[in-house]
């Protein structure tokens, strides 16, 4: 049962990190959107 358990723990382990990557990617990705945003209002401000 060890093993199964060790098993378990590297599964979990590794969906954590997927899911902390794809937080981080989304993070990045809302970042990006919230600078293009900030830079069209300022485009659009200054015509």
């Amino acid at each position: 049962s060890g093993k199964k358990a060790t098993a378990t723990t590297a599964a979990a382990t590794a969906t954590t990190t997927a899911v902390a990557a794809a937080t981080a990617t989304t993070a990045a990705a809302t970042a990006t959107t919230t600078v293009a945003a900030a830079a069209t209002a300022t485009t659009a401000a200054l015509r």
